[in-house]
């Protein structure tokens, strides 16, 4: 099976809906590790930190990613956290550790973590029937809570490619789009697959901030501002609700396609709202991998309920380097949050950018990649990011 571009730019495993295979990128030469500009600090051993520089140098020169700012960690072992290659292509500027980056679909994280809240508070059932809150859209009366979590529940992904509001927000970037809106898209599109089988769409994330606004009277952004943001103290992550970044940001990239990467700029996060609308850095994002992985905000009995997970659906795979492991990684999802691996977390992506965040408990790891490219000729149907968190996974592991 091959990846597939879910929703806001997020890659999971499914119906292929992207171009596949490396494409004219893999022609390219690599770049020694030592050309790199970058601000890193590094307490790994020299071998590891080698191995760990050569993947940020084959997806800076082979795949064209202007920039990547990471965080990788292992207890024991060490810290590599940083940025390198460009915030801006046009002035040169260089990527900093504490850039601002959309991190996309790794949103859904933050807004199940809420709605599991609510679960564990007692004001919302899992099984609880969707029809209460948006009773227009078909099969109401059977999807349930659980099924928009792991994506089970064949409501058609509105904002994923083809779709019509992606051809709507094409057309007028900065438009406020509302989720009735969004809702009503997918309802005349109709359904997308069979109830219980998997099938990944924003659109469910959508429901879920109806859901929790009519739960609690407050919009999805600020509950996720007030119950999980400020509880990590995640001072530089955002719900964005203005195409305006926060400072310091970097410009959004296409890239591939052998053509130069071109700047893309930021729609109004409205059109994917609680599917993905938020923005972070790569030290916040560090922090929540942990907590999300771990349970931090939630009572052990609901963190089990979101670990459970459906069947393999597919895999992402690591960029192709010589003398590197080329071994994939199986995918599952669970309530909100992906197993990749072993590995618990989530990608995303919006136009110019993509995001990968992911913990492995058994190891006390953590791997956060971000970047200001978004990639048109993805690896085996995931994005470069995806392909270096596989890749940087597999040193980890100490695969060869």
């Amino acid at each position: 099976m091959r990846a597939v571009r879910l929703g806001a730019g997020t890659l999971i495993l499914a119906t292929l809906l992207f171009f596949c295979t490396q494409g004219s990128a893999l022609a390219k030469a690599e770049p020694p590790s030592s050309v790199l500009s970058s601000r890193v600090e590094n307490s790994f051993p020299a071998p590891m930190a080698s191995e760990l520089e050569r993947v940020v140098a084959v997806a800076l020169g082979k795949y064209d990613i202007p920039g990547i700012a990471l965080w990788v960690s292992v207890p024991g072992e060490g810290v590599w956290k940083g940025a390198y290659g460009k915030a801006n292509l046009a002035t040169g500027q260089p990527l900093s550790p504490d850039v601002h980056l959309p991190i996309g679909s790794v949103t859904k994280t933050f807004t199940a973590t809420v709605i599991l809240q609510l679960v564990q508070e007692g004001r919302l059932s899992l099984s609880a029937h969707i029809g209460r809150w948006v009773p227009r859209v078909q099969d109401s009366n059977k999807i349930t809570v659980r099924m928009l979590l792991n994506m089970t529940s064949g409501i058609y992904d509105e904002g994923g490619p083809g779709s019509e509001l992606l051809n709507e927000i094409d057309k007028e970037p900065n438009r406020t789009v509302t989720p009735e809106h969004i809702v009503n898209l997918a309802v005349a599109h109709g359904p997308a697959a069979p109830l219980g089988h998997f099938y990944y769409s924003n659109t469910n994330y959508v429901i879920r901030g109806i859901i929790a606004q009519d739960i609690t009277y407050a919009t999805i952004g600020n509950l996720i501002t007030t119950q999980t943001l400020r509880p990590l103290h995640l001072n530089q992550t955002t719900y964005l609700t203005t195409s305006a970044l926060p400072k310091p940001s970097a410009t959004g990239y296409f890239v591939g396609d052998g053509a130069p990467p071109q700047m893309y700029p930021m729609y109004n996060p409205s059109y994917i709202g609680a599917a993905g609308a938020m923005v972070s850095t790569v030290n916040d994002m560090a922090t929540w991998a942990k907590a999300l992985a771990t349970g931090q905000l939630l009572s052990h009995t609901t963190q089990a309920e979101r670990l459970q997970l459906g069947p393999v659906f597919g895999s992402f795979f690591p960029l192709p380097i010589p003398g590197q492991p080329d071994q994939s990684l199986t995918l599952r999802y669970g309530l909100g949050l992906y197993n990749l691996g072993g590995f618990l977390g989530h990608n995303g992506g919006v136009k110019g950018y993509t995001a990968d965040v992911a913990y492995l408990p058994a190891r006390q790891a953590t791997i956060v990649v971000m970047a200001n490219g978004d990639d048109r000729n993805p690896v085996q149907g995931g994005t470069v990011t995806d392909a270096v968190t596989v890749n940087i996974a597999n040193v980890i592991l100490g695969r060869r």
